[in-house]
């Protein structure tokens, strides 16, 4: 079928743009752009404008995010889409899907006068903060609708997320009635070949904890009580030390007997994180939260609880075969994007 690929940011609907990236991330919309042309159908994949034809596209994915960030900037721009009579594959790629949810709520209980100002809010340059908003085919009085059907569940998602762990908490954040219209994708066999990920020779290990992420998690540090010493990198608000790739990440954490994996509101759902996979080729004990552990079938330990390296030792090769069992291959991951776009392409609302 012949699909459009389009979404909030640039990374969701522009192919080159992570050319232009300081710092490389995994690249999950070119992952599953690439998936959808092997296995045969024809993606386009770029921005929309409110007013423009789209009938030649039989679907539509399009990755959603919320009000308020500079990254999300394209968001008037994106919601185009859903004002077209046509099948759509709403695209949850950032995790913080609790507060997308929770800033479309708020934007449908907003003032009408407050709401026209938000989404007219100019940068010191002159430039509209939101792209798409002085588009003379632009319509403010459908934006409202249109985020109520999304807080409805009126579409069905596609999410990054592993194998293993329980659907439902994705859909009752997303208010999805229904589990089976959310569509799982696991990414890790395009991730370990794209940042050529493979096992790394043993090295002496550091009896402290590692935690690589943009956000600040010490909250959720401090509650853990941890004796040994947590090492952070990626984080600017804590002056952290930059790892400029993937594999830098991978690398780095070899050298740690613990990784740290904070918590996030859909714990126990199995949301992707390269983190796992890592910890589990290098031989980390992963540090997660308890609905994860169950939800892979395991007990969720800290290194403060072995007494001696070889009780240590032992859980780690546990917890590391517990992941590695879940594993997932290219075959499954194009199974599993183009049963999503078929399902999608015949979806019907539901009351």
């Amino acid at each position: 079928m012949k699909i459009l690929f389009t979404g909030c940011t640039r990374k969701q609907y522009d192919p080159t743009a992570y050319k232009r990236v300081k710092v490389d991330r995994i690249d999950d919309c070119t992952i599953m752009h690439n998936a959808l042309t092997q296995i045969g159908h024809d993606v386009t994949r770029r921005n929309v404008a409110w007013g423009e034809d789209l009938s030649e596209f039989d679907l539509i994915i399009v990755g959603i995010a919320a009000f308020g960030s500079s990254t999300n900037d394209n968001i008037i721009n994106a919601l185009y889409v859903f004002t077209q009579d046509k099948p759509i594959l709403i695209l949850h790629e950032d995790w913080k899907i609790h507060h997308t949810m929770s800033s479309y709520r708020s934007a449908i209980i907003c003032d009408d006068e407050k709401f026209k100002k938000d989404l007219f809010k100019k940068w010191s340059s002159g430039s509209y903060f939101y792209e798409g908003v002085d588009n003379i085919n632009f319509d403010i009085n459908k934006i409202k609708p249109i985020l109520q059907t999304i807080i409805d569940g009126k579409y069905p998602r596609l999410v990054p997320k592993f194998k293993w762990g329980d659907k439902k908490i994705i859909a009752d954040i997303l208010n999805i009635k229904d589990e089976n219209d959310i569509y799982g994708i696991d990414l890790t066999p395009y991730v370990l070949e794209a940042e050529n990920i493979q096992p790394l020779c043993p090295v002496k290990k550091e009896m402290k904890y590692m935690l690589a992420t943009l956000a600040d998690h010490r909250p959720w540090v401090k509650k853990l009580k941890l004796k040994y010493d947590v090492d952070y990198f990626g984080c600017k608000s804590l002056k952290a030390e930059i790892l400029k790739s993937e594999y830098d990440v991978y690398e780095k954490s070899n050298s740690y007997y613990g990784v740290l994996c904070p918590k996030y509101n859909q714990s126990g759902s199995g949301w992707f994180r390269m983190r796992y996979i890592y910890a589990a080729y290098n031989k980390n004990l992963i540090v997660m939260d308890e609905k994860d552990a169950a939800a892979i079938g395991i007990e969720s330990k800290k290194l403060e609880d072995f007494d001696n390296i070889q009780d240590l030792e032992k859980y780690i090769e546990l917890q590391s075969t517990a992941i590695l069992a879940h594993m997932t291959d290219k075959e499954d991951f194009n199974n599993a994007i183009g049963n999503a776009v078929l399902q999608a392409l015949s979806y019907k609302f539901k009351s």
